[in-house]
C-alpha cells in the first residue's frame, strides 16, 4: 500500500506541470476537463469473455509537437486491458497494436486511443489501472497518466462439455 501511495504522489508531481489533457465529458466556463494535481478516472464495465473497445482522448495543448514512444498500463489485474489502436480526428489509423510506437502529436491535435477490455474469470471483479503515457515535448521526457476503474460482470453464458459415448 506504501507503493501505490508513492507512485500515486510521483503521478500527481507530474502531471502537475503537464500541458496536456485527457478529457471526456462536458465542458465549463473554463474550457474542456483537464488532468489537475488528481488523476483523471474513466470508468469501463464489461462482461466476462466479451471483448468492449472504449476510446480515450488526448490532446496535445501545447505550441510544440510531442513525440509519443511508449503506453503501458499499471495494475492491469488479470491482463483486461490492452490499446487497440491510435486514431486520429478524421478516423485515420496512426498506430496499430504490436507496431512500434514512434507516433507525433502536433501542437493543438487530439488522438484517440482505443482501449480493449476483455475481462476474464479472475477473483478481482472491480479494480483501478492506470494508462500512462511517456512522450517527449523539446527534448524533455514526460508522461501522462488516466486512472481506469474496471468492473467485472460475471458470464451469463454456461459452459458445456461433450463426452463420448462409450
Amino acid at each position: 500500500m506504501k507503493k501505490f501511495k508513492l507512485t500515486l504522489l510521483l503521478i500527481c508531481l507530474l502531471q502537475a506541470s503537464a500541458c496536456s489533457t485527457f478529457y471526456g465529458g462536458s465542458t465549463n466556463s473554463e474550457g474542456e476537463q483537464s488532468i489537475s494535481a488528481s488523476p483523471t478516472e474513466v470508468y469501463f464495465e464489461g462482461e466476462e469473455g466479451t471483448v468492449t473497445q472504449y476510446t480515450i482522448s488526448f490532446k496535445n495543448r501545447s505550441n510544440t509537437s510531442y513525440l509519443l514512444d511508449n503506453i503501458a498500463f499499471v495494475d492491469n489485474d488479470c491482463g483486461a486491458f490492452s490499446i487497440y489502436n491510435i486514431e486520429d480526428n478524421d478516423g485515420n489509423e496512426l498506430y496499430e497494436a504490436g507496431d512500434n510506437l514512434n507516433l507525433t502529436i502536433a501542437a493543438d491535435t487530439t488522438i484517440y486511443i482505443q482501449i480493449e477490455f476483455s475481462p476474464i474469470s479472475c477473483e478481482q471483479t472491480e479494480f483501478i489501472a492506470t494508462l500512462i503515457l511517456y512522450y517527449t515535448e523539446d527534448g524533455v521526457d514526460k508522461s501522462e497518466t488516466i486512472n481506469i476503474s474496471a468492473t467485472v460482470v460475471p458470464g451469463l453464458v454456461e459452459e458445456t462439455v461433450e463426452c463420448d459415448i462409450d
